[in-house]
C-alpha cells in the first residue's frame, strides 16, 4: 500500500470533518430531541453511575451509543465539541479502511478513488456534528468491511472473532442492523468459502459477551429479561404512523401517557400499531411504507446531498450486474435488509440512509469499474457529463427541490 496515498486519503478526511465540525457545530444547541436524550443517559452513567435520562428513563435506547459518550465525556468532561473531534477522527479512520477494502478488491487506483470519495462523502461527512448513532456505527461498519475482505490473512477463527465483535458492537448501538447480523452469521460460510460452520458458531459468545451486562442489568432493575430497549416497540408504531402523517392520511401521533411505567410502554406501542393498522386502508398502508423508501434515497438533507448523487449511478449499475460481482453480496445484504427494516420502522427520515454510507460507497466503486471495463474511453466522457448535471442540480437546488416538493403534493399529500 502506498503510504503517502494513505496519509493524504486520511488528512484530507480528518481536515474536511474538523472544518465541518468547526464551521456547521451548534455547539450545545445540538442537545435536542434524540441527541438530548443520549447526552442525558452518558452524563447520569458518568456523575453518578445511574443509566437514566432527564426523565427518568431507565430503557429506552440501547446503551452503546451513550457509554461510547460516556466514555468521552469520562476523559474530557460533558464536552459536545469533544464528541464531534472524536467522532470526525473515528471517521477518518473509517475512510482508511474503505482506501483498503477496495484495493484489495480492485487494485490501488480504485481503492485511492474510494478512499477519496469517503473522505468528502456527505453522508460520513455530517453525522460528525450528530450527537447521534449514524457516525460510530458508519465507522463501525467501514471497520467491519475492511476485516471482512483485508483479513483474509488472517487465521479463520481470529478473522471470525473479529468480525463478530465489530457486529456485536453495531447491534448493541443500533439494533436495526440485527437482521442483517443474523443472516450474515448464518449465512457466513456461504458468503465466505474460507469459514465453516464452526466459524459462525464462534460469533454467539461474542454476542452474549457485550450484551450479558446490559441483559443482567435490566434484570436486577426491572425483575424480568429484557434484550432490547423500548424504543425497539415504539419504532412500528412510528414507522407506520409518521408517513401516515406526512402524507396527509392519519393525524400526529398521539403522546405517550405521562407517568406509564417503562414495562408497559411496550405492550401500548404493540396495541396502538394493531390499533394503526386496523383502522387503515391497505392502499394507504402501501404508500406509507413506500414513503418510507423515498424518504431515505431522497437526496435533499434538506439541502441537496450531491456527493450521494454523484456516486448513485454507479451503484445502481453494480446493483445491475450483481450476479458478476460475488464480492459483493455481503453488501447487497447489508443494504436490502436494513432498508427493509427501516420501511417498517423509523419513519421517513432521509438520515436513515447515512449508516449505509460504507457499501454504497464499496458498491460505487466496483460498479465504476465495471463501467470503465465495458466503455473504455467512453466511460469518462459520460462520468463527465453526469458530474456536470450533478453539479448544475446543486446550484439549483432550492429550485429542484421546490419543483420536487410540488410534486410530492400534487401526487401523494391528500387534500384537506
Amino acid at each position: 500500500m502506498n503510504l503517502r496515498r494513505l496519509a493524504a486519503v486520511g488528512l484530507l478526511a480528518l481536515g474536511l470533518r474538523v472544518g465541518f465540525v468547526v464551521t456547521h457545530s451548534r455547539g450545545d444547541r445540538e442537545l435536542v430531541a434524540d441527541a438530548l436524550q443520549y447526552h442525558a443517559y452518558a452524563v447520569h452513567m458518568v456523575q453518578d453511575g445511574r443509566y437514566v435520562d432527564e426523565k427518568g428513563d431507565r430503557l429506552f435506547r440501547m446503551p452503546g451509543y451513550p457509554v461510547f459518550l460516556a466514555a468521552v465525556y469520562w476523559v474530557f468532561g460533558p464536552s459536545v465539541a469533544a464528541v464531534q473531534l472524536v467522532q470526525a477522527l473515528l471517521s477518518a479512520l473509517a475512510c482508511l479502511c474503505l482506501y483498503g477494502a477496495a484495493r484489495r478488491l480492485y487494485g490501488e487506483g480504485w481503492g485511492l478513488a474510494c478512499g477519496l470519495a469517503a473522505a468528502v462523502y456527505r453522508g460520513l461527512v455530517a453525522s460528525c456534528t450528530y450527537l447521534l448513532t449514524e457516525s460510530l456505527v458508519s465507522s463501525l461498519l467501514c471497520l467491519f468491511l475492511w476485516l471482512w475482505y483485508c483479513g483474509t490473512g488472517w487465521s479463520r477463527s481470529v478473522q471470525s472473532l473479529a468480525l463478530a465483535a465489530a457486529l456485536a458492537a453495531v447491534c448493541i448501538i443500533r439494533p436495526d442492523l440485527g437482521p442483517f447480523i443474523l443472516a450474515a452469521g448464518f449465512s457466513l460460510p456461504w458468503f465466505e468459502s474460507r469459514f465453516s460452520r464452526r466459524h459462525a458458531l464462534l460469533w454467539i459468545p461474542v454476542f452474549l459477551a457485550l450484551f450479558a451486562p446490559w441483559v443482567v442489568r435490566n434484570y436486577l432493575v426491572f425483575c424480568e429479561v429484557v434484550v432490547s430497549g423500548t424504543q425497539g416497540q415504539a419504532a412500528p408504531y412510528y414507522g407506520l404512523a409518521f408517513p401516515l402523517e406526512s402524507l396527509g392520511d392519519a393525524p400526529p401521533p398521539p403522546l405517550l401517557p405521562g407517568g406509564m411505567p417503562e414495562l408497559e410502554q411496550k405492550a401500548y406501542y404493540s396495541r396502538s400499531f394493531a390499533a394503526l393498522w386496523a383502522a387503515t386502508p391497505p392502499w394507504r398502508i402501501l404508500r406509507a411504507y413506500a414513503f418510507n423508501v423515498a424518504s431515505m434515497f431522497y437526496p435533499f438533507l434538506p439541502a441537496y446531498d450531491w456527493s450521494y448523487m454523484l456516486l448513485a449511478p454507479f451503484w445502481l449499475w453494480a446493483l445491475r450486474r450483481w450476479r458478476a460481482m460475488p464480492e459483493s453480496r455481503i453488501l447487497w445484504l447489508l443494504f436490502f435488509l436494513y432498508t427493509a427494516v427501516h420501511v417498517f420502522a423509523g419513519g421517513p427520515v432521509s438520515r436513515y440512509r447515512e449508516t449505509l454510507s460504507a457499501p454504497l460507497l464499496l458498491l460505487a466503486a466496483a460498479g465504476a469499474r465495471d463501467l470503465r471495463e465495458r466503455l473504455g474511453p467512453r466511460f469518462w466522457g459520460w462520468a463527465g457529463g453526469y458530474a456536470a448535471l450533478n453539479l448544475a442540480v446543486w446550484l439549483f437546488a432550492e429550485q429542484t427541490r421546490g419543483i420536487v416538493l410540488w410534486l410530492k403534493a400534487l401526487l401523494l399529500v391528500r387534500s384537506a
